[in-house]
């Protein structure tokens, strides 16, 4: 045979088949990272298109208002873009430490401001002349799942400067403070503690600000002999977000100096950084302007807003000692334990207006001790009905009472279990509400999609709730899935050197030897799932749907032929209208189904029919789903006598047979096999058994004394026999 050549590539005739005819300069091109960045930017932050999704998002709803005094005067509230401003004359601090207010904008205005004032904003204000305000509602805060529409570009820029302020905390624990503030078009991140070192990289001859935020490539984390349990990996992060915004201004302090650089179309403009000398707080803040046209969009509307407030109060829940504020409000929320309380039903109550943090009643949905309204969380192993535990690390409470449990009293989906497993693992359970939920954090960055922290937890979970049901059901057949999808965990957790599944950071890929630390041991947590919540009785009932399901695929039903069931003698009028007159002998063995096919030539064959059982009935009430669907003879049973699985039985009008006769030997046996016809029905369709005459019994002599006269008497039972001979005496003579 002719060897195959590759054929040659006409180039020419691929140039004239190419519309608008591209040169080969123009087919093959080259780009710079920045440009393949914005050229082909879902391989580092997603897609920059509008996406439809179900998500987790903050959201706030109306409850009945409370008649309260305030001495607050001239509040406007703009609901549309989420604004709070306050033109009651308080002189609020800002997170622009009154420098570089060209590159952010306050949302809070002072009565010497030429912005808002009373009477351009009549509209908004509900009896600003009186100390009681009724137009405001109270809302309660809550995280539920929601479908929105957004960018998830843009979403992933506002997080990976966010999770940058956030790893600071683990490399300067002195941090205490991370504020966000969001405008319709600019974002700005702040946080407290050691700034960037000001000072020019001796190799690369720049600043190290301009290093770690101007150039690609660049990272404090690329040492892998290094352990870090920080949410920055790669070194694209906060490039990233500066590549994606028309303005990024990066401001830090460090060494009695303050930095201040502004880059600006698409990070391809880089003016040179302004440093002054400063002696106040070291801090450093990220203000940028998202390249909102590339995102398809004018301003951030609602839809984000509520996505990236959800992400702000991620931080509140799993920081540690930080105090987060989003546009200037103080989020109330100050550990994880409060935090997994937005999640469930009732939410976390409070009322916030201008800067003031308004609460009525106890405005912490959760539980906790409240001082002028304040929450005291200062220990995270304290019970949330305010009382000390400090010997404890897991806690049980129910959010619709806001009072803590260690008795199944209240068992509902909002009974949440905590745990602070050790220094590095905190966890959470709640039942979901109809399939597998979880929300987890990764050295601060959200893993929607879970990963291999989450498996970690779920597999030693879902083991011990298997056997628990298992030891109260054994017919149950429990498979993981069905339990995994009665969960809903929350994890916090801190891994070394972590990997994901791509840039976005949604899945962890790591393997659990490498975690650098285990979520063990979790025995208490795991026995208050199974005391405090109904997760038992969940999995059971859907279980045991499921197996209702598999089992009715045996069903019967009332025809009059019955065709390929072997050794079946059906009786002639089975399955017609004569058929509740019918009776079924069930035998031992085919040998007594010879007996009693012998019988039906004196009676008949139109009224009775005859089935052999093939040894011993499976034992129904010990055995699981499989092992009764895989089971022949029952069946064959209810095929031939029409019952439908868990049916309840009024009459036998239904059936193929009115009647069930055993017919078994008088021996331990028969006997043995005869409780198991009536235990099978008994599981199954106990309502048979109390309708008169449907079960019956062809009863033979267990023992049978000829005398010589040829006179014969029966007896059924032993005891009936040994008190007849105990009675007659010696019968020697008489038989």
């Amino acid at each position: 045979m002719p060897k195959n050549k590759n054929p040659k590539v006409d180039f020419k005739k691929i140039m004239e088949n190419t519309k608008n005819t591209k040169t080969l300069e123009d087919l093959y091109q080259k780009k710079t990272p920045l440009e393949h960045i914005l050229h082909r930017p879902d391989t580092y932050i997603g897609s920059i298109e509008k996406e439809t999704q179900t998500l987790f998002v903050l959201t706030e709803q109306p409850i009945e208002p409370t008649s309260v005094d305030w001495n607050v005067e001239d509040i406007i509230i703009n609901s549309d873009i989420c604004e709070i401003s306050n033109n009651s004359g308080i002189n609020n601090s800002s997170i622009n430490n009154n420098n570089n207010s060209d590159t952010y904008n306050s949302t809070t205005n002072n009565n010497n401001n030429s912005g808002t004032n009373n009477n351009n904003n009549t509209n908004n204000i509900s009896n600003t002349n009186t100390n009681t305000i009724s137009s405001t509602p109270i809302t309660t805060k809550k995280i539920s799942l929601q479908q929105i529409t957004y960018v998830p570009g843009l979403y992933k820029i506002f997080d990976e400067i966010l999770v940058n302020a956030a790893d600071n905390k683990t490399r300067d624990s002195s941090m205490s403070i991370l504020k966000v503030n969001i405008t319709p078009t600019s974002i700005s991140i702040y946080n407290n503690g050691e700034g960037i070192p000001i000072q020019i990289h001796k190799k690369e001859k720049i600043y190290i600000p301009e290093l770690i935020f101007g150039h690609l490539h660049t990272s404090s984390n690329y040492d892998d002999t290094e352990k870090k349990i920080t949410g920055g990996r790669n070194g694209y992060g906060a490039k990233l977000c500066n590549i994606f915004s028309t303005k990024f201004t990066v401001e830090t302090t460090s060494f009695n100096k303050k930095y201040i650089q502004i880059y600006e179309n698409n990070m391809s403009l880089i003016h040179p950084p302004v440093i002054t000398q400063y002696k106040g707080i070291s801090y450093t803040k990220i203000t940028f302007i998202p390249d909102l046209l590339r995102f398809n969009m004018s301003f951030l509307d609602k839809d984000i807003l509520s996505l990236l407030y959800k992400r702000v109060y991620d931080m509140a829940g799993i920081l540690k000692n930080v105090k987060v504020y989003l546009n200037n409000q103080r989020i109330e929320i100050k550990n994880f334990k409060q935090y997994i309380g937005l999640y469930s039903n009732k939410g976390i109550t409070s009322e916030s207006i201008g800067l003031y943090d308004i609460s009525v009643g106890d405005s912490v949905g959760v539980g906790g001790n409240v001082d002028n309204g304040k929450l005291d969380s200062n220990n995270s192993n304290r019970m949330l009905d305010g009382n000390n535990n400090n010997n404890q690390s897991n806690t049980t409470y129910n959010n619709n009472n806001n009072q803590s449990t260690n008795q199944s009293t209240n068992q509902s989906n909002n009974t949440i279990v905590h745990s602070v497993v050790n220094d590095r693992w905190e966890i959470a359970f709640m039942l979901s509400d109809d399939q597998f939920q979880n929300v987890s954090f990764v050295n601060g960055i959200c893993t929607t999609k879970g990963g291999t922290h989450v498996n970690h937890v779920l597999e030693q979970i879902i083991e011990p709730i298997i056997e628990q049901i298992k030891k109260k059901d054994k017919s149950l057949e429990i498979k993981p899935f069905q339990v995994k999808s009665n969960i809903f965990i929350f994890i916090n957790c801190s891994i070394e050197n972590p990997t994901f599944d791509s840039q976005t950071k949604e899945c962890l890929t790591l393997r659990m030897s490498s975690f650098g630390s285990k979520c063990y041991p979790i025995t208490e947590f795991i026995k208050n799932i199974i005391k405090n919540s109904n997760i038992l009785e969940r999995v059971s009932i859907y279980a045991k749907a499921k197996q209702n399901v598999q089992m009715k695929k045996s069903d019967g039903n009332k025809s009059v032929r019955l065709n390929g069931i072997p050794k079946l003698d059906d009786a002639n009028l089975a399955g017609t209208k004569q058929s509740n007159k019918c009776t079924l002998i069930l035998t031992e063995g085919d040998s007594a189904k010879a007996l009693a096919v012998a019988g039906l030539s004196v009676v008949g064959r139109d009224l009775y029919g005859v089935f052999p059982l093939r040894g011993k009935l499976l034992n129904v009430r010990e055995a699981n789903c499989k092992q009764i669907m895989d089971n022949l003879e029952i069946s064959n049973i209810k095929k031939i006598l029409g019952l439908q699985h868990n049916k309840v039985y009024l009459n036998t009008e239904s059936l193929r047979y009115g009647h069930v006769m055993i017919m078994t030997d008088q021996d331990h046996d028969g006997s043995h096999i005869k409780g198991l016809i009536i235990n099978f029905l008994d599981v199954f369709y106990p309502s048979l058994l109390k309708i008169e005459g449907f079960l019956q019994e062809f009863i033979t002599p267990i023992v049978r004394v000829t005398f010589k006269n040829k006179s014969v008497l029966d007896f059924f039972t032993i005891p009936e026999y040994e008190s007849w001979v105990r009675g007659v005496g010696d019968s020697s003579n008489n038989t």
